[in-house]
């Protein structure tokens, strides 16, 4: 993951994801008509409810400027079904959340409570299911000799959570130690976005980084 800063950045841990699936169940009919209790009314209610919690990570982050995404758990709309034609008031709407929790988030046992409440609050015929659930997974120690080896290659490295998910993660739930690491500095944050690019000297200071770590590693093996 690039960096704005001009210090490097290693990860030895990650959030862990859930996958929500709410369905929000109403009257359906003609178009024409003004009916109580729409799938679209309810699911105004529940994206309310949703979009207040992630104003509230979102406050969090900016009042604490040492946080990073990782420090907070991210939620976000990602997909909506329902509907087929256009003078048709359809019988549900279902809505898709992408939510990414950090590891030391203490307070995650009250989430999945916190979040069927908010959908029973609106309707009994709104329903809520969680379509993956992950565990958290601990995160690698850094203070075995490969880390103090990898820190010496790099000269200056901080160490964060990273605020998504890789696979990585199968490899930690696995027990075998993981770090994370891109010599990606003073460049954007662009995951996924437009222009995401990387520096010609950023790249080629990156190879220079590489064979650094790597003949120092090759040479604790021997």
């Amino acid at each position: 993951m690039a960096t704005l800063g001009d210090k490097f950045v290693a990860f030895n841990g990650e959030k862990y994801a859930w996958n929500i699936r709410v369905c929000c169940q109403g009257t359906s009919g003609d178009a024409e008509l003004l009916l109580d209790d729409t799938p679209g009314e309810r699911m105004s209610r529940v994206l309310q409810k949703f979009f207040a919690f992630r104003t509230m990570e979102m406050e969090k982050l900016t009042a604490n400027p040492d946080w990073t995404l990782a420090n907070v758990i991210s939620i976000n709309l990602t997909k909506i079904e329902g509907g087929g034609r256009r003078n048709m008031v359809p019988s549900e709407f279902v809505l898709y959340f992408d939510c990414r929790i950090p590891f030391e988030r203490m307070d995650v046992d009250e989430l999945e409570p916190t979040m069927d409440q908010w959908c029973h609050d609106v309707s009994n015929s709104v329903l809520i299911d969680y379509t993956l659930q992950e565990l958290p997974i601990n995160p690698t120690r850094i203070n075995d000799p490969y880390w103090v080896t990898f820190e010496k290659a790099v000269e200056e490295v901080e160490v964060q959570m990273f605020p998504g998910r890789t696979d990585s993660r199968h490899l930690r739930n696995a027990e075998i130690p993981v770090v994370s690491f891109s010599p990606i500095i003073n460049t954007p944050v662009r995951l996924h976005g437009h222009d995401e690019h990387i520096g010609i000297q950023t790249f080629l200071d990156g190879i220079t980084i590489y064979c650094r770590i790597l003949r120092e590693l090759g040479e604790l093996m021997e």
